[in-house]
């Protein structure tokens, strides 16, 4: 689903990095998954879906490259539900460090504000936080579709983010 310009800058900012472990937020068909477990090969990477649905290209690709200890999907897990959410990042990580996270799920303020405050804390020195699709509330036909009309742009999420001096960098990828 993501055209080969954005893939390609993703990882070049971010395949510069040593990166251990991994939270991959809204994974849709798995794709981004396997492609940051094939470059990276992390220690753990933990893919949160909110879908309940089946996701075989993902499984087999988990299964024919025998990542079964070091890739973990979880699905129906809001990014909303920081209570639920932060018991998974709990068990999943303990005190270890998130390296890279990416954020690809509601491309809602408040969702991922919330996701946004409850991983970032847990970001190693260094690490990288990217919150993709963020422009839409800048582009006309997107804040007028009724898909995001009355909804706050995470665009202001973008500014908010970017005003402290964070320890962690924060990159954002449209």
């Amino acid at each position: 689903m993501k055209s080969r310009e954005m893939i390609e800058a993703e990882l070049d900012c971010t395949s510069k990095f040593d990166v251990h472990n991994v939270v991959d937020i809204g994974v849709w068909q798995g794709g981004s998954v396997a492609l940051f477990d094939c470059v990276f090969r992390p220690d753990k990477l933990v893919a949160v879906e909110y879908s309940t649905r089946d996701l075989p290209h993902l499984e087999a690709y988990v299964d024919r490259c025998s990542r079964q200890d070091n890739v973990r999907l979880c699905k129906g897990i809001s990014q909303a539900n920081i209570s639920r959410f932060g018991e998974l990042l709990d068990a999943e990580f303990g005190n270890e460090k998130i390296d890279l996270a990416i954020d690809d799920a509601s491309r809602q303020y408040l969702e991922t504000m919330l996701s946004f405050n409850l991983v970032f804390p847990r970001m190693s020195e260094g690490g990288i936080f990217v919150i993709e699709d963020w422009q839409w509330s800048t582009m006309e036909p997107h804040y007028n579709s009724d898909h995001f009309k009355g909804k706050e742009g995470l665009a202001n999420l973008v500014l908010q983010a970017s005003c402290p001096a964070p320890v962690a960098r924060t990159l954002f990828v449209k």
